[in-house]
């Protein structure tokens, strides 16, 4: 595949929220990029998570596309066989950082396959699962809910710490300077701050105007390492107010980004059944629109079903929060044997229909926001069934 081939027709395209007209070019990666940002912003991603452009080049103008679940090698071969320059799949080719890129890897060796054939790869992963409109809101959306409410609802702000070396009887002027500009506030605490005593030390050379010591002559000083955190929204005002406090001419300051994203999520959704209905004809409805390559279920089958609590993937980790809740049934995938039997145990349902059969609608789903907002680009959505599991006795079918 070419990576220089280009796109000839004229191409309508939003970067933004802006409306684009351009002649003789395809949107290019980065296009593609800010738009998913937009519907499904990457500041959600966990911190573990590896989201975003994994393979490629940004500027790299895209006519074609192919959409899946997972980067297995069959997939790489459907999107060489179609002739496409961008993956855009839901799980990541790989988390872990990888300190070889090699064909003794088999997850590295598609990625060399990826950059030698000059295909690109998004992926599209925890930030999709938890956007309030995104994995298992499609999940909910098949089970035919009309209006869904989170499961648990997540907001982080990102948040940097500064580290500030400060003469001890300065502490309290760089302090306070730090917090009247908003820095220091950890959940309902304000004024929040961390010192260590030290010696600091430095020798002004010519063209200095030290405030502390004098020009040419080697100082130490005890200091405090001072540490405060900062949301990303007041850390040029901290920084600021820091260095005018200081008694420094030119202050040593550290910043480290945390954890925390400027973004708000849903764990999950919870949606009404209407009408109500048993367990057991519910469990033939889930069958019916879903028609996953297992279904485990667990409870009693005369339950009524009034409210469901469901999450795509897997769904061990929020057991606790639907055994909580007032739903009647759990639907997720991957749970343990010990995670159903608690939520038995609190009167609920459940129904594992397996990770992939959770998530598949990830495909059709992000293929047609993709159509919808770039008309001229070609899209096709993956035909291989890449669940890694299979029914004893039944022949494994790869295609959807």
């Amino acid at each position: 595949m070419s990576e220089t081939r280009k796109c000839t027709h004229r191409v309508h395209f939003f970067c933004g929220r802006s409306p684009v007209t351009e002649e003789s070019r395809c949107p290019a990666v980065k296009d593609l990029l800010s738009f998913f940002d937009e519907v499904f912003p990457f500041d959600l991603a966990a911190d573990w998570d590896n989201v975003g452009l994994l393979v490629g080049r940004e500027k790299k103008e895209v006519s074609s596309i192919l959409v899946t679940l997972d980067v297995v090698p069959e997939t790489v071969e459907e999107a060489r066989s179609l002739g496409v320059d961008l993956i855009v799949s839901h799980h990541p080719l790989f988390v872990e950082p990888q300190k070889k890129i090699s064909d003794a890897n088999p997850k590295t060796e598609v990625l060399l396959n990826l950059a030698s054939d000059g295909i690109a790869l998004i992926s599209l992963h925890t930030n999709a699962d938890l956007s309030p409109r995104g994995v298992s809101f499609w999940l909910a959306q098949e089970l035919g809910a009309q209006e869904v409410a989170p499961l648990k609802e997540t907001s982080f702000e990102k948040e940097f710490k500064v580290v500030v070396f400060t003469p001890q009887d300065a502490v309290p002027d760089v302090l306070k300077a730090a917090f009247d500009a908003g820095a220091g506030w950890i959940g309902n605490y304000s004024r929040c701050s961390f010192r260590a005593p030290g010696t600091g030390t430095f020798f002004p050379e010519e063209g200095a105007n030290p405030r502390v010591g004098e020009r040419g002559i080697y100082q130490e000083v005890a200091e405090d390492r001072v540490e405060v955190v900062v949301p990303e929204k007041n850390l040029s005002a901290v920084l600021a107010s820091i260095s005018s406090a200081h008694p420094y001419e030119t202050p040593a300051v550290d910043v480290y980004p945390l954890r925390g994203k400027a973004a708000r999520g849903w764990l999950g959704v919870l949606f009404e059944v209407d009408p109500p209905a048993s367990f057991s004809s519910y469990l033939g409805f889930i069958q019916e629109r879903l028609s996953p390559g297992i279904l485990r279920y667990a409870g009693d089958p005369g339950r009524v079903i009034r409210k469901v609590a469901l999450l795509g993937g897997s769904g061990g980790s929020f057991v606790d929060e639907v055994a909580r809740s007032d739903a009647d049934l759990y639907v997720s995938g991957d749970l343990k044997y010990h995670q159903v039997q608690l939520l038995v145990e609190a009167g609920k349902c459940v129904a594992d229909v397996g990770h992939y059969d959770s998530e598949k609608f990830f495909v059709p789903r992000v293929g047609q926001m993709i159509g919808e907002r770039f008309p001229r680009v070609t899209v096709h959505f993956s035909r291989r069934r890449t669940d890694p599991f299979a029914l004893y006795g039944e022949e494994r079918d790869t295609a959807k």
